[in-house]
């Protein structure tokens, strides 16, 4: 009856709902696969190498992330969503993503794989959000507010180093990117 969050790498984090089944194939930093198998998870992209894309596996389909943005799966039995929020994804492998031959689903659209029938592309509404949504957009407020008092309570940015740095105010790490000028997927600036 909870929703869990895993840290992908800086700034990136797979949520999952409560009943929300993952399995991870692939977790090293250069190649990294994780499948679906049921249930909802939002991917919150911030940084990404566009040569090094991120892996999502689903009952019917792979989807591979290469741009900064939010992601939503939802996965019922056999029948699959892939909602775009913002960014793009890349229907296809992480090989026919580099390769161009992947079918992209950009800002806005949810591309639904129902039954038996053909693969539906359509315009997703800026206005159905439910729980789990709010949840992530909170989730990602709040690790962005702890950005925030770090950086408050220090002298100077100069006296900052980049990286984890522990915020006992929010009692957690919190990662100071090394460009000090960081846009996660939501629009939030990390400063």
């Amino acid at each position: 009856d909870s929703n869990v969050e895993l840290l992908l790498a800086p700034g990136s984090y797979l949520r999952m709902s409560e009943k929300t089944e993952v399995k991870a194939v692939r977790t090293s930093l250069d190649s990294t696969r994780f499948d679906i198998v049921r249930g909802s998870a939002i991917l919150e992209v911030g940084e990404i190498d566009k040569k090094v894309p991120l892996e999502i596996g689903t009952p019917r389909t792979v989807v591979t992330l290469n741009k900064v943005g939010i992601y939503r799966f939802d996965v019922s039995g056999t029948d699959v969503a892939v909602s775009v929020r913002r960014g793009e994804a890349l229907i296809g492998t992480r090989e026919q993503a580099l390769s161009g031959s992947a079918k992209k689903i950009g800002n806005n659209k949810v591309y639904r794989l129902i039954g038996d029938g053909q693969p539906q592309t359509a315009k997703l509404s800026s206005k159905v959000f439910d729980a789990f949504d709010q949840w992530s957009y909170l989730r990602s407020e709040a690790l962005v507010a702890a950005n925030y008092s770090v950086l408050q309570r220090s002298r100077s940015r100069n006296s900052m180093l980049s990286g984890w740095i522990y915020d006992p105010l929010s009692n957690g790490y919190t990662f100071i990117p090394s460009s000090w000028l960081f846009m996660n997927g939501y629009g939030f600036g990390f400063y």
